[in-house]
């Protein structure tokens, strides 16, 4: 597979109509629980924009001064964001489904904002710690975090997922679910056959992706119910 600055250009343009749609699904819905959701196309065509700078930059660095920032926008989302922002998101979509799992919802997301912080903020305060470059067709970004020396990089692709993919399996939604699966699928592809590039390929795929989510907000909502017998209980 191959990418280049023409697909995250183009990736970010189909996004924005996705992002539009979401919402309007959203709103015709009534669907407040999932708007947060519902920003995300836009959000990551933000991520892939910012992805095409990168490249542009790359295959001519004499012209492209701004490689750099662009690089460090880009894993603002893939590092700092993400991480927070998906369990926020399922925390919303949780709360008239599944009141039940609304705390470890916010741990998940109170863990995913440490996370996001821990791993992207050395990289706003230096952006020495970021070396783009094109590897095999995709760019890998060499970057020297504080988990370094702490973590094998096998765990820290998993603590990641698991913060990310979770919390939506647990708001019971079931397209939410159907996402979610998605991702991970996407996460093993990335990581088996895009190792030394993962971060560039899986948040291009989970941009890809991201074109269910107006589908994952067209789904009726159904609030949990009253327990068997509590009519006849008046409960």
């Amino acid at each position: 597979m191959c990418f280049s600055s023409e697909a995250s250009f183009t990736a970010a343009a189909v996004l924005v109509p996705a992002g539009a749609w979401a919402l309007q699904a959203c709103r015709s819905r009534r669907r407040t629980d999932l708007l947060s959701l519902a920003l995300c196309p836009w959000l990551f065509g933000v991520q892939q924009a910012l992805e095409g700078f990168v490249w542009l930059g790359l295959k001519a660095p004499l012209e492209a001064p701004w490689t750099d920032h662009a690089a460090v926008g880009f894993l603002f989302f893939a590092h700092g964001f993400w991480p927070a922002w998906i369990p926020w998101c399922a925390l919303q979509a949780a709360r008239p489904r599944r009141p039940e799992v609304v705390p470890l919802l916010r741990f998940v997301f109170a863990l995913g904002l440490v996370l996001g912080l821990w791993l992207w903020l050395p990289l706003a305060l230096d952006g020495a710690r970021v070396v783009p470059e094109i590897l095999g067709g995709s760019i890998s970004y060499h970057t020297r975090l504080l988990a370094d020396g702490l973590l094998s990089r096998e765990l820290g692709v998993s603590s990641y997922s698991l913060v990310v993919l979770v919390p939506l399996l647990l708001c019971g939604s079931q397209r939410l679910a159907w996402y979610a699966l998605a991702l991970l699928v996407s996460v093993v592809v990335s990581w088996i056959a895009f190792t030394q590039t993962f971060t560039s390929v899986w948040c291009f795929l989970a941009a890809v992706l991201a074109l269910l989510i107006p589908w994952v907000a067209a789904e009726p909502l159904q609030t949990p119910g009253p327990a068997p017998g509590a009519d006849a209980l008046g409960i």
